[in-house]
């Protein structure tokens, strides 16, 4: 799954972690005085108030503009926004599009908002996501309408089951679909409560966001390690997935096997990085390719 297209009522995070100014006292997790210097040798890079300000070329932020920007490849400019807790988590990202493609003419215009809600101990429970784009083209005109919620529980400081509910209009046919996710852990001790990014799997198949949850923008992550989930859709079809999680000698993530993919984290002591300012020209991938998508149903 990536995320929909769409157009977000508010949401408010619940307990005590209510939106605030958030881009001043955003700030990376740090674990035994280091924090994720690189994935897969990636570079994270950071401002000099300690703030992740660019993962590669997969995204960037400008926190005194407050957008955005998820891959450099497209010349594109668009409208993509981002905004934080008074903890520094992400708690909605908008966006909006009208662009003719070159290639074919056809026109597409949208708008789209993910909201995010986290508990007081800085879990993320609820994600929703609602929006909307027409294409023209030919002559002919073509819909798409999207809302998706995603609820999480935690217990004993695991997240242990995801429910995610979505409802798709395409041209006038509706559909809907539930996926449930239960998740196991073993005993082993996750000691800086990092989000692993197996476990952003449940929420999103989309790797920018599994990045952004590694990071620390998603909410604090479990409190052990998790070893495997069971994936049941309303079709009475069931999918297994089992992890591989190994940590470094002080606790920290050292690498996760995700999708036939192993990711290799690296760690740095904390120091001054780089300014904001020397980031903030980048241009961002389409917005409509970020948030437009079938959902798993026509992903299977």
């Amino acid at each position: 799954m990536a995320f929909g297209l769409l157009m977000a009522p508010v949401f408010t995070s619940c307990g005590d972690d209510e939106t605030g100014e958030g881009a001043g006292s955003v700030q990376t997790p740090v674990y035994d005085g280091t924090r994720i210097s690189s994935i897969n040798n990636v570079p994270v890079r950071y401002d000099q108030q300690g703030r992740a300000v660019s993962f590669g070329s997969e995204f960037s932020i400008d926190y005194s503009t407050g957008r955005i920007y998820f891959d450099d490849a497209d010349d594109e400019e668009e409208n993509v926004t981002v905004s934080f807790t008074d903890k520094g988590y992400i708690s909605s990202i908008k966006s909006s599009w009208d662009y003719e493609d070159s290639y074919d003419g056809e026109r597409y215009k949208g708008n789209a908002a993910v909201q995010f809600s986290y508990d007081k101990d800085g879990h993320i429970v609820k994600l929703t996501e609602t929006g909307k784009e027409t294409e023209t083209g030919e002559g002919e005109t073509s819909s798409y309408e999207s809302n998706i919620a995603i609820s999480m529980t935690w217990k004993d400081g695991n997240l242990v089951k995801v429910v995610q509910d979505d409802s798709e209009i395409e041209d006038g046919m509706k559909y809907q679909d539930r996926y449930v996710y239960d998740i196991d852990y073993g005993t082993e001790m996750n000691i800086f409560k990092q989000f692993p990014m197996s476990l952003a799997n449940a929420v999103s198949e989309d790797t920018s966001w599994h990045i952004l949850a590694s990071l620390g923008f998603l909410g604090i992550g479990p409190n052990r390690i998790l070893e495997s989930m069971e994936e049941n859709d309303d079709d009475g079809d069931s999918y297994s997935y089992t992890f591989s999680i190994s940590l470094n000698d002080n606790g920290t993530i050292k690498s996760e096997y995700v999708d036939h993919t192993t990711y290799y984290y690296g760690y740095s002591a904390v120091t001054k990085g780089m300014t904001a300012s020397k980031i903030s020209s980048r241009k961002p991938m389409r917005a409509r390719d970020l948030f437009l998508y079938k959902s798993r149903r026509n992903n299977k």
